[in-house]
């Protein structure tokens, strides 16, 4: 999916950094993992209810799975029916949170990304390729404008409260 949307597609400069993390239970020697490879054969849930990337390059033989909430990934994971919960971290605390799974789960540190937002557009489509342009010319001037950090706390919070 990746490379399609790299052949078919133009992106804007990245409008937002999302950090993402995997998560598993405690004493897991996955904890370990410092490449994706150690994703494979292994049981990865997903939340529907939030934007995902794909996984990362390496993890080819995972087993993606999906749930609702990500309160839901995390119950799959305590019961032994997810290895691994994959999500973005600031959601991922706060369904840890919820669920009361704090001292039994952790990240593995050694998969942490951080993955960027872009508008995109169809390569070749002139209105949308202008409209990129407006939109990379708005960033840089908010950027410039010393407001950037200002309007990415304001859609943090209003994020957050929808979770």
């Amino acid at each position: 999916e990746a490379k399609m949307r790299c052949e078919t597609l133009s992106f804007s400069r990245p409008i937002v950094e999302l950090a993402v993390g995997f998560y598993t239970r405690v004493g897991d020697p996955l904890i370990a993992a410092t490449d994706a490879t150690a994703l494979a054969g292994k049981r990865v849930c997903r939340s529907e209810e939030g934007w995902l990337p794909d996984l990362l390059p390496g993890s080819d033989g995972a087993q993606l799975s999906t749930a609702a909430t990500a309160e839901e990934c995390f119950d799959r994971l305590r019961r032994g029916e997810a290895d691994v919960v994959n999500l973005v971290r600031e959601r991922a605390e706060t369904a840890i949170h919820r669920v009361g799974f704090g001292e039994a789960v952790a990240e593995i540190p050694g998969l942490r990304a951080i993955r960027t937002l872009h508008a995109v557009a169809m390569k070749g489509n002139a209105a949308g390729e202008e409209a990129l342009a407006r939109i990379d010319l708005g960033i840089e001037r908010i950027m410039l404008s010393g407001n950037w950090f200002e309007v990415v706390v304001a859609h943090r919070s209003q994020f957050a409260a929808l979770w």
